[in-house]
């Protein structure tokens, strides 16, 4: 075997290896159901997932086909895909305790979509990304129609399922047209191709494949308008899908979409990044006055969602300066990321054991401070760091996204940013107030929330929790980290 075939088998151990765990899960499955035995499996196959990680940096950058490039910045999504799976499995064991039908196969939709969106954070060629989308999103399908007894999930499956079909024919329409003028499927192809023809500057079938191809990977981000599915989706699922699909999902096709436009410089596309421009001002602003006519906690989540991208699509659009925008990116998605683990994993705590409806509701969580002070603080911290205060991680991926448009001095985008956080700001605050009012007769009378209990996943939400804080304190070597990755790509 040639030492090229070993260097490319090393590249993909890590996805092997979440292949080789779900496949022992659905043999364990066949022979019989045993619902701890399939979350170790699953645990132990995130965890030696991401320390082969350690063999992979030390091969790369190596192309694997046509297919896959890994360096650097592909590990970087890899290994954030991988920690959020491994959040998400904690998040899930105790909320599947409680589940009342089969839990084992749970783990495999979330190891087969994890999968998924590793091959889409490596994927060099327009094939192996449209398959590896459908890899990744056929599970979240099913993950968010898993409480298929309940109305409003079957309702969310539905539409996802619908809206992401849509999506899919944009996507392949859109690869055909591309292939149609490059004559290539490879991105550095393609790339290479617009940038040494003239006569490719803002063709109108460019433009045209371009457009579609954007239009799949902005559905899947919930920018505005592609955001219908968003709160309806989100109110429909589960805390933990809700932190699975809002992390794994959206970072994946986020990694894409920030290589597409690495590879497509800006003079070629000048429109579609006007166009970009402009869904990112409006993606902001709108998700920020929607939090404010949020009661639910899934739907203002939604928002911010919508909101929080639309700051991330800043960069995608600043991507050639390169230095800053990397920063931004890493930073902003790991606050991002923290935040909402903190948050979901909170609420996921108490929501477990309770059935009631009112659960969602902002208005159940008012006095929350004075029944169990540990998870009104954890709570605080990471709407901190949502609405971007000092001392939390927040803080320096707004700070470092506002240096990134003074560099560029684009006024509208400053003028999106400084009114989606005065509005952030606000909704946030709001909620935060609430925890410390007088506790609500709804969480009064609440008798199975009278006990915190140091678990695994509270245990979590703490450490994550410490690291928002300390980030938000000492960031330098996260600055380094992220600022070294140019160098490297």
């Amino acid at each position: 075997m040639s030492t090229i075939i070993i260097k490319q088998f090393i590249g993909l151990i890590p996805i092997f290896i979440l292949l080789i765990a779900a496949l022992i899960g659905i043999f364990s499955i066949a022979i019989k159901r045993n619902h701890i035995f399939v979350y170790i499996i699953s645990v132990i196959g995130f965890i030696i997932s991401i320390l082969s990680m350690f063999f992979v940096c030390q091969i790369i950058p190596i192309d694997i086909g046509m297919l896959f490039y890994i360096n650097h910045y592909s590990i970087l999504y890899m290994s954030i895909i991988i920690i959020s799976g491994i959040i998400t499995i904690i998040l899930a064991y105790p909320y599947l305790l409680h589940y009342k039908f089969n839990k084992e196969e749970f783990y495999l939709l979330l190891l087969f979509s994890t999968l998924g969106s590793m091959v889409v954070a490596i994927s060099n060629h327009l094939i192996s990304i449209f398959i590896s989308i459908e890899l990744m999103s056929f599970p979240i399908l099913g993950l968010i129609g898993y409480e298929y007894f309940q109305y409003k999930s079957l309702e969310a499956a539905l539409k996802y399922m619908i809206l992401s079909g849509f999506s899919s024919i944009c996507l392949l329409l859109g690869i055909a047209l591309i292939y149609y003028v490059s004559g290539s499927l490879n991105l550095i192809d393609i790339g290479n191709t617009l940038i040494f023809n003239s006569i490719y500057n803002n063709n109108i079938i460019i433009l045209l494949g371009l457009s579609l191809i954007l239009v799949s990977f902005i559905f899947k981000l919930s920018i505005v308008p592609f955001h219908l599915w968003t709160p309806d989706v989100y109110e429909g699922s589960s805390y933990v899908v809700l932190f699975f699909v809002s992390s794994v999902g959206k970072i994946a096709v986020f990694s894409l979409l920030s290589r597409l436009f690495l590879y497509i410089p800006n003079s070629k596309i000048s429109l579609i990044y006007l166009i970009l421009e402009f869904m990112s001002f409006i993606s902001i602003v709108f998700g920020s006055v929607m939090m404010l006519f949020q009661k639910n906690i899934k739907r203002l989540l939604a928002y911010s969602s919508i909101s929080n991208l639309g700051y991330l699509l800043i960069t995608v659009i600043y991507i050639n300066n390169q230095y800053i925008s990397l920063i931004t990116i890493g930073l902003f998605t790991l606050s991002y990321i923290l935040s909402n683990a903190v948050f979901l994993g909170s609420i996921s705590s108490i929501s477990i054991k309770n059935e009631q409806k009112d659960i969602d509701y902002i208005k159940f969580y008012r006095g929350i401070f004075w029944r169990h002070p540990i998870i009104a603080i954890m709570l605080t911290i990471a709407l901190f760091s949502f609405a971007s205060i000092p001392m939390s991680i927040g803080f320096f991926g707004k700070f470092y996204l506002m240096l990134l448009i003074v560099s560029k001095k684009s006024l509208l985008l400053g003028f999106g940013i400084v009114l989606g956080s005065i509005i952030g700001l606000y909704c946030y605050l709001q909620v935060i107030l609430s925890f410390y009012l007088k506790s609500s007769e709804l969480l009064s009378n609440n008798k199975l929330f009278n006990s915190f209990k140091l678990t695994v996943l509270n245990i979590l939400i703490i450490i994550l929790s410490t690291i928002i804080v300390l980030f938000g304190i000492y960031p330098t070597y996260l600055i380094e980290l992220f600022g070294n990755i140019q160098w490297l790509l």
